[in-house]
Formats: structure tokens, sequence, C-alpha cells
């Protein structure tokens, strides 16, 4: 596993927005779900999804500040990821503008092994 591409969506399937992260990229979610703030849909990479208020997603949206993580530097045959990067990021800014906090949107997480 390489890490994930992830998309975050409203209940109309429109990517709010889409990034891409290394391995423990998820583990905002993990927490959120703990915490019971989020509530895992699948599991496995193929995919990974959650379900969420709005409320936890879009400030770190609209400050263009991603959740940090601690990733591990991978090195592999034709790739090296820096650990803890976030990259590739797109954001929709009229449907990020169109969210309410008591939105329920959906993180569709992708292995990208």
């Amino acid at each position: 596993m390489l890490g994930w591409d992830i998309f975050i969506k409203d209940k109309s399937d429109t990517t709010i927005a889409n990034w891409v992260v290394g391995l423990g990229g998820l583990d905002w979610l993990r927490k959120l779900e703990k915490d019971g703030f989020a509530e895992s849909l699948e599991s496995g990479g193929y995919p990974t999804s959650y379900k969420l208020l709005a409320k936890h997603v879009i400030p770190f949206l609209k400050a263009e500040q991603l959740p940090d993580y601690e990733g591990p530097f991978v090195i592999g045959d034709d790739y090296v990821r820096s650990g803890g990067m976030n990259t590739n990021i797109k954001i929709n800014e009229i449907a990020l503008n169109g969210c309410k906090e008591d939105d329920y949107l959906f993180v569709i997480a992708w292995d990208q092994s």
C-alpha cells in the first residue's frame, strides 16, 4: 500500500474536494470515528468510506489546511513518498460554499496499491 486517494462528496455525489495522502493519511478519520463523530461505512480500501457531519471537514478545507498525520517515508521500485504529505489537492469552491455544517458528507478513500 502506498497511501490513499481521498474524495469528499455530498449526498448528491458531487465531489467537494480530493487529494492524495500517504500511509497514515486516514488517521484523522479513525480518530473522528473513535470519538463518535464519524461512521465507518466500508473498509478494505476498495473503497474505505465514512459518513460525517460537514462541520468536521469544512473548516480545514476552507483554510486549505488538510489534516496532519505522521506517515512513514516510503521508497518503492518507482516511487518515493514523504511521510505526512498531502498532494494533488483540488477543492470545488462552489460545492464547498454550498455546504452547511449539519449536512452529511462522505469520505471515500481508495487504496493506491
